[in-house]
């Protein structure tokens, strides 16, 4: 009998929720077009809000800063959804996103319209309008959950791929989650909108 030798590799999945009491039955409709073009998924534990009046449920954008600023060009951590033309906000001020550079390896660097002192490791957001008073660093939409399982937004043929221009996935919205291992920070703000229902270890 010959010796026989096989290999198989796999990606490791780990799941950011502790518990998962209560879903949206049939889950959501979530949009892709609010996505940066590179995007194949989005990934469990992102979270979404609407739902909007067609119905679709929308990402809510959230980034970690990288390195202390009070200019126009912010530095933040890879791991963001943000776009040009998205609005940025710390709490305090909102800004439009002019560009984004993505260069660097451990950072993109966001150059807003009017720039605002932002602090390393502070939490950003998707707000409402360009501004200070508090209908413009309103978040953009109204956090409801947190994304069951990854969803592909790309799908694979052999004429090529393309991005769908809505995905259907799982929406918890009672439970218990590992923040350390989401896809993406939760500022206060999104906090404040599910910890009745969620509960962030």
């Amino acid at each position: 009998m010959g010796l026989s030798i096989s290999k198989n590799s796999e990606t490791q999945y780990t799941d950011p929720f502790i518990t998962a009491l209560e879903d949206i039955p049939g889950g959501g409709t979530i949009h892709t077009g609010d996505l940066k073009a590179a995007t194949e998924e989005i990934k469990a534990g992102a979270v979404v809000g609407g739902p909007d009046s067609d119905g679709i449920y929308r990402l809510c954008k959230s980034a970690e800063v990288y390195a202390d600023s009070e200019a126009a060009a912010i530095q933040v951590l890879k791991a963001h959804e943000f776009k040009a033309g998205d609005f940025l906000s710390n709490g305090n001020n909102s800004s439009v996103i002019n560009s984004i550079t993505t260069t660097e390896d451990d950072y993109d660097t966001i150059t807003v319209e009017s720039g605002f002192t932002v602090l390393d490791g502070d939490y950003l957001y998707e707000s409402t309008s360009e501004g200070t008073e508090a209908d413009d660093v309103e978040q953009l939409y109204t956090p409801v959950g947190f994304l069951r399982d990854n969803v592909d937004v790309i799908t694979y043929s052999t004429t090529g791929s393309s991005t769908l221009a809505n995905v259907s996935g799982g929406i918890v919205i009672r439970g218990s989650v590992n923040e350390s291992i989401l896809p993406f920070v939760v500022p206060d703000v999104t906090k404040t909108a599910l910890t009745a229902r969620i509960y962030f270890d």
